[in-house]
């Protein structure tokens, strides 16, 4: 198997780099071998190489997330309204709605 490039050097960073600096680097690459982008050949191996190094360097930089599965909202239930013969019963109300706390990796650069 072959060693893992050092993800300083892989996005042109000096050690102790910041989470924006480490940021800034990775776009730079990204836009430049991008395989949507890019005509060279090895272009999209390069970039997975860069989507790695960013991972690798932002999970060092920033602390980790929260392990949850979300956060509730709650939602106030409104009482039943009385039907009048119109064909409308009581409003609708949806439950708890949840909002993801997940998402870091390279689409979110």
């Amino acid at each position: 198997m072959k060693p893992r490039p050092d993800p300083h050097r892989v996005l042109g960073l000096p050690r102790g780099a910041s989470a924006a600096e480490v940021t800034r680097a990775f776009r730079r690459l990204a836009r430049e071998f991008h395989p949507d982008v890019a005509t060279d050949t090895d272009a999209a191996t390069r970039f997975a190489t860069g989507c790695e190094a960013y991972h690798q360097l932002m999970s060092e930089t920033l602390p980790p997330a929260p392990q949850t599965h979300g956060t509730p909202i709650p939602v106030r239930h409104l009482p039943a309204a009385p039907t009048s013969g119109g064909g409308q019963g009581p409003p609708l109300v949806a439950g708890p709605v949840w909002i993801s706390s997940t998402g870091r990796g390279c689409d979110d650069a």
